[in-house]
């Protein structure tokens, strides 16, 4: 599963816990349809519905996962497209080359701050993974 997918499934998953109350037993479901819209969305080959309920150790039917998304989707009005963290990091990252601060998009370019030598690819990766391990700390949750 790539990167952006977990982004845009927990997008999903927050908006939709924030339209409707949802009991407790059924937040996995949430979690794993959340999973399953977003690598339609984002993926080349997105996760099946059987591979799903194996992850949940068979706890919920293919038929409930079916319902759920349709319960998301029509929640969600559709709207799918968000702007997630790490497509700001890209926006931003496209930024600083047009304006200059990066020399190029090309993840082994080399560009010096205070005497330091810094390579893109180091900062994108360090910042990704800022980024997926602000989703493992309640704190950060607004």
């Amino acid at each position: 599963m790539k990167s952006e997918t977990l982004f845009l499934s927990v997008n999903y998953m927050d908006r939709l816990l924030s339209l409707i109350d949802m009991e407790r037993d059924k937040l996995q479901l949430v979690g794993i349809t959340s999973i399953l819209v977003a690598s339609k969305h984002e993926e080349l080959a997105p996760q099946s519905v059987h591979n799903l309920v194996i992850m949940t150790d068979n706890s919920y039917q293919h038929k409930q996962v079916l319902d759920m998304e349709r319960e998301l989707l029509t929640a969600l009005d559709y709207s799918l497209t968000a702007l997630t963290p790490l497509r700001a990091l890209e926006m931003l990252r496209l930024q600083a080359v047009e304006d200059g601060i990066f020399p190029s998009d090309a993840d082994d370019a080399v560009f010096t701050v205070g005497g330091q030598s810094i390579v893109v690819g180091e900062i994108v990766a360090m910042s990704s993974f800022l980024l997926e391990l602000s989703l493992l700390e309640f704190a950060e949750v607004r």
